[in-house]
């Protein structure tokens, strides 16, 4: 809404579609790519509850949002995601047959088939913003197929990221750097993280064996009997700390 005015000049459009080109191709210079890429950072509250913790959500420039788009959503890119989440663990990237409706189904579905499972859910700390870069960018790297998003993504995370931080009155109040993990509000956030937790989300329901397995981004859910259980969260456990990443305690359950 905010671009779609300019495109009825020629030379706005023009100049729009080069832009969005070169930061596709991750040509733009870096003083130019680093002013681009600052964000708009909204702290929103995680739960109704303000001890639950602040989620940043971080608003992109428009015309970075476009260029992201576009790589993500390229059929190229739709059928390389298809093959790397081929297990079925991860539903949370939308399309047919995936969602959190889905994977609440897949949950009741499992219980009514075993009715003395019980239902593990566990969920990391911080996910997004604590996932190391480097691991991301190695496993998405490794997908030749995922080719069309390197540039962009090396562009966008080979350095620190400005996050602006406003106040109620619109004025600028703090400015941060982000130095680790993926932006919530990136058109490639999800992707990227699900595509770097789906081996650990594997190893799980290669060794706990449960009855069913479901992934909504970094929230897991795990069906099986007690011994399923206790392997899944003793997996998961060790699989976030060789990750460098944390379970939030307060937020996983058995029921």
């Amino acid at each position: 809404e905010i671009i779609w005015p300019l495109l009825d000049h020629n030379d706005c459009a023009a100049a729009i579609t080069a832009l969005v080109a070169e930061t596709v191709g991750g040509r733009l210079p870096p003083a130019c790519m680093d002013a681009l890429k600052a964000t708009r950072c909204l702290p929103t509250l995680k739960a109704a509850d303000p001890s639950a913790g602040i989620r940043p959500i971080h608003m992109p420039e428009a015309f970075y949002k476009l260029a992201g788009a576009l790589p993500i959503q390229s059929a190229i890119v739709t059928k390389a995601v298809g093959r790397v989440f081929s297990s079925g663990i991860q539903l949370g990237l939308g399309g047919k047959g995936s969602g959190a409706d889905v994977a609440v189904q897949i949950v009741q579905s499992a219980l009514e088939c075993c009715p003395d499972s019980a239902v593990l859910s566990l969920d990391i700390r911080n996910a997004f913003n604590t996932r190391r870069r480097s691991d991301i960018a190695r496993i998405l790297y490794g997908h030749r197929d995922l080719s069309p998003i390197w540039p962009l993504f090396q562009a966008m995370y080979d350095r620190p990221i400005t996050s602006l931080l406003y106040d109620s009155a619109g004025r600028l109040a703090h400015r941060f750097q982000v130095e680790e993990g993926v932006l919530q509000g990136d058109a490639m956030s999800q992707l990227t993280f699900d595509m770097s937790m789906e081996e650990a989300y594997q190893k799980v329901e290669a060794r706990a064996a449960p009855e069913a397995a479901v992934a909504v981004h970094d929230d897991f859910t795990i069906v099986g009997k007690v011994g399923s259980i206790a392997t899944a969260i003793h997996t998961f456990n060790s699989e976030c700390a060789r990750l460098g990443l944390q379970l939030s305690i307060p937020k996983c359950r058995v029921l």
